[in-house]
């Protein structure tokens, strides 16, 4: 079957072009319902604290800031 990407996380990886590890990674979804519900909670909680728009602005922020700050500290000398 697929390689967990988040060992025991949210995701299950499966190689390209092989349909054979999809269908198995598909039959371990089928047949768990429970870890699939647990995972797709535990993927929604992994978006929300680095993929939304509020949290990729305050990071995007931070690294201008601080590409930035030695210019900025360089004009004042």
């Amino acid at each position: 079957p697929g390689l967990p990407a988040f060992p025991g996380t949210h995701t299950l990886v499966v190689p390209p072009s092989d349909p054979e590890s999809l269908g198995a990674a598909l039959d371990i979804f089928w047949q768990n319902p429970d870890k699939v519900r647990v995972w797709g909670e535990a993927a929604l909680q992994h978006f929300n604290n680095h993929f939304k728009a509020e949290v990729m602005a305050k990071e995007y922020a931070a690294i201008y800031h601080s590409l930035f700050e030695p210019i900025q500290l360089a004009s004042r000398s």
